[in-house]
């Protein structure tokens, strides 16, 4: 069943579970062969975030890329700072992806302004729960991460959950 879209946002925002895994994947692959976990972690979210953010807009919206973003960033920032930042972690993007994007159209017509920032060309996506799980999955593959020799394989799941 897909989720109706509302004023707070798409709430599956069309993110496939299976075309996320595919872009992370190809990421890890493509750019992170070598060097340490956490360097390899940052090069993939680099470039998918660079995909993401194209110059145009035209990847703006898209839900796989969101997710697929959201999901190797947390994971590289908790491959680099350990298990013991999972709470915080947990509660940041809870509060950010959760709260804050649930509620920006109410934010919006209250106060006439964003409360939640955007990073590149693209306007910030909406709330989607999807993207919300992926980045929580992100955190505990990335606290995983922070004990993994140099030359593990780096893999991602088939779902957030």
């Amino acid at each position: 069943m897909r989720c109706r879209k509302t004023p707070w946002g798409d709430f599956d925002m069309s993110v496939d579970n299976g075309r996320v895994q595919a872009i992370v994947q190809q990421a890890l692959n493509a750019y992170g062969p070598t060097g340490d976990v956490s360097t390899r972690l940052d090069r993939a979210w680099r470039a998918v975030n660079a995909r993401r953010e194209m110059p145009g807009g035209v990847n703006c919206g898209d839900g796989n890329l969101a997710a697929a973003d959201h999901y190797l960033f947390m994971r590289w920032t908790a491959s680099e700072l350990g298990p013991a930042y999972v709470p915080f972690l947990y509660t940041l993007t809870s509060t950010y992806d959760g709260l804050l994007k649930a509620h920006q159209a109410v934010f919006d017509l209250l106060f006439g302004g964003d409360v939640v920032f955007k990073t590149g060309s693209c306007k910030a996506t909406g709330f989607s729960l999807l993207v919300l799980l992926w980045a929580q999955q992100g955190i505990c593959d990335g606290a995983i991460d922070f004990f993994r020799s140099d030359d593990a394989k780096l893999t991602c799941p088939s779902n957030p959950y």
